[in-house]
């Protein structure tokens, strides 16, 4: 497996792009615009994010052509924010055969919007895409850490008979990129949408200058009732919640200055609006959509997550959050 195609071109897809070709794998990058790709082939960076990050081109192969980028390709990777999945622009990717042939990653942590799924149930309901073909990419992974070689052990989960974890794990692992599997495909799609949730939380008690302490206790209140959540949206005998997939994935969203989710929350909590906050921020937050689908679709009725919809859609006092949280 040496020709890996990346739908997207934010950080992530960026830092995924950097991870391969650290591993000499041919790159064929999708971008939208045509001038990011002039951009790219000249200065040898992406223009829009991690725009520091000098990438190798005799690796690369950027282009705007979806379907080229998906035939050219033997592993298909989409790192695109599912808030934007329904776009015009990736419509191309329906009437391309060769997607539902190949395997796909999807390294999306968040809700589809229209449909409310997961990204794996997403691709088999609108682009016929085998369940047996999907697998999913998690962290704890910051797109800024990874591009700065800081060492990290990602979770790729696949189905039992997807029988290409060497050739994967081939892709990623390298001497500051850890590989683990898992089966766990549900879960760790659900787990990846509501960790950006529940940083929502954390973020509005940093803002609220609340202290190391009694954030560490929301921090567990948050982890249990995400566990129960978890539990109702895609029900696993004994998973394992200390899982760096589950856990570390939370624990680094939660508390990193990269963190797009803690960033919006704190804005909240320092006294911003809403609608303010998401001005300064000029990115997307996962958990403001994935909290407002999993509120009115899901019909999730726990409290933390009943005070951050309230916080967010029904313009309530980040001192709803307080009453939310247990003490112990």
């Amino acid at each position: 497996m040496e020709k890996i195609g990346v739908i997207g071109y934010g950080s992530w897809a960026t830092a995924l792009t950097y991870v391969l070709t650290q591993n000499q794998k041919e790159v064929y990058w999708w971008f939208y615009h045509e001038g990011d790709v002039h951009y790219l082939r000249s200065h040898r960076r992406n223009p829009r994010y991690l725009q520091q990050l000098t990438l190798p081109l005799r690796f690369i192969h950027p282009s705007t052509k979806l379907p080229w980028i998906v035939e050219q390709s033997e592993l298909i990777i989409l790192a695109i924010p599912a808030a934007y999945l329904h776009k015009r622009i990736y419509s191309p990717l329906r009437q391309c055969k060769a997607l539902r042939e190949k395997p796909i990653l999807s390294a999306i942590k968040g809700l589809e919007l229209r449909t409310k799924l997961p990204i794996s149930q997403y691709l088999q309901r609108l682009y016929g895409v085998s369940s047996e073909h999907i697998g999913v990419i998690a962290g704890p992974a910051h797109a800024e850490e990874v591009a700065q070689r800081k060492k990290t052990c990602i979770t790729i989960a696949l189905p039992k008979t997807m029988h290409l974890q060497q050739e994967i794990k081939n892709c990623f692992e390298n001497d500051f990129i850890g590989v683990l599997f898992s089966e766990d495909i549900g879960g760790i799609e659900y787990a990846s949408v509501l960790k950006n949730v529940y940083t929502l939380a954390m973020g509005i008690l940093a803002g609220m200058g609340l202290g190391d302490n009694y954030r560490a206790m929301a921090f567990c209140s948050c982890l249990s009732e995400m566990e129960q959540v978890l539990a109702q949206l895609h029900p696993i005998p004994l998973r394992n919640m200390l899982h760096s997939a589950y856990l570390g994935d939370f624990l680094v969203t939660a508390y990193s200055e990269h963190s797009r989710n803690r960033r919006l929350g704190w804005l909240v909590g320092k006294g911003l609006s809403v609608q303010e906050a998401f001005y300064q921020m000029h990115m997307v937050a996962e958990g403001y959509f994935a909290l407002k689908v999993l509120y009115e679709h899901y019909k999730v009725r726990f409290p933390i997550v009943e005070s951050l919809y309230r916080i967010f859609f029904a313009q309530a006092s980040v001192s709803t959050l307080l009453e939310a949280i247990p003490l112990f």
